[in-house]
Order: C-alpha cells, then sequence, then structure tokens
C-alpha cells in the first residue's frame, strides 16, 4: 500500500523503547497495527513513554511519535525477545527472507 504523504495522526500506546548502538528504538501499537520507529541518538521527549497513550503519524518511510520524527524500522532487534515488538521484527525478517532470491553457490 502506497501512502501518499503523512497520515493523519491518531492515537497510540507506546509499548516499549530501546536503545541499542546508539539509537533508539520505539513500538507503539495504533488500532489496528504495531508500528516500529528508530533514530539516532537518544530523544528526551520518548524516555518514559512506554504504557502512554500518544498522537502518532506516519508516512511510507517515517512514523512521528509524541512529535519526534523516526525511520520505520522493522528489521533491527533491539526489544526485549518475546515480546510483541520482537514478534513482529521476527516476521519480518521472515518475510524479508523468504522473498528474497536464493544464492547459488560457485564451486
Amino acid at each position: 500500500m502506497l501512502l501518499l504523504g503523512r497520515q493523519a495522526q491518531q492515537p497510540a500506546t507506546v509499548l516499549d523503547w530501546a536503545e541499542w548502538h546508539g539509537r533508539s528504538y520505539v513500538c507503539v501499537e495504533t488500532s489496528d497495527r504495531i508500528l516500529i520507529g528508530q533514530r539516532r541518538g537518544v530523544p528526551g521527549r520518548l524516555k518514559g513513554l512506554k504504557g502512554k497513550t500518544v498522537p502518532v503519524g506516519r508516512d511510507d518511510a517515517h512514523l512521528w511519535v509524541a512529535g519526534v520524527k523516526l525511520g520505520q524500522d522493522y528489521l533491527t532487534r533491539a526489544f526485549s525477545a518475546g515480546s510483541r515488538c520482537e514478534q513482529v521484527v521476527e516476521a519480518a525478517i521472515a518475510r524479508r527472507e523468504s522473498t528474497q532470491p536464493k544464492q547459488l553457490h560457485r564451486r
């Protein structure tokens, strides 16, 4: 689905927040999906939002969580194993691997 421009903001619950290799990762749940975004550094406005409802907007490549712009990222394992956020990442990785052409090995 191609989104033309930024969608209207909607309320979302912050499921998790993580720092990994100098980047911040945020996982939010809207009424119909789980979204994950990342950015370099640690935006102070995102700390302490876990479990809270915040406004979220998105387009094809970005999320805006509580006014902070993040790049969408579903391929980095930054969240706790077994969490709903990590399950979304694992599913995205599996989908990507299943659609990539198989590498031919030369002898």
